[in-house]
């Protein structure tokens, strides 16, 4: 229960769920769980030196998402789509739609060579 208290404190600090938060407070949320003993291991959520930064990979995507699923797609549009995001492995967003006449749509890619390594689901 503890885990869950902490966490409706930081969505209603931070708003939404988790994956809108953003990456830093993403980072800080995990580090606290480390710090406090819910979570064993720090994890890097926060791009470095040798990443894009978050502007270019949002770029990135919404870009790619526009190519595959056509101009009339806006994934830059709050009132259209909940944006979430995440940075790991790799880059992740996903668009979850805010009513049922849009689509859901999710890129991931590695920021070593993004075009060569893209993945999307519709």
């Amino acid at each position: 229960y503890e885990e869950e208290a902490i966490m409706e404190i930081c969505r209603e600090a931070f708003g939404g769920n988790y994956r809108t938060w953003t990456l830093e407070q993403q980072q800080w949320f995990n580090n606290l769980m480390v710090d406090i003993g819910f979570g064993e291991n720090y994890e890097d959520s926060l791009p470095g030196e040798d990443n894009m930064t978050y502007e270019q990979a949002e770029a990135f995507a919404f870009e790619t998402l526009k190519k595959m699923y056509g101009e009339d797609l806006h994934p830059e549009d709050r009132t259209i789509y909940k944006l979430e995001r995440s940075f790991g492995d790799g880059w992740g967003f996903e668009l979850m739609p805010l009513d049922v006449e849009h689509g859901n749509y999710r890129i991931y890619f590695d920021d070593d060579d993004p075009a060569g390594t893209v993945d999307y689901l519709r």
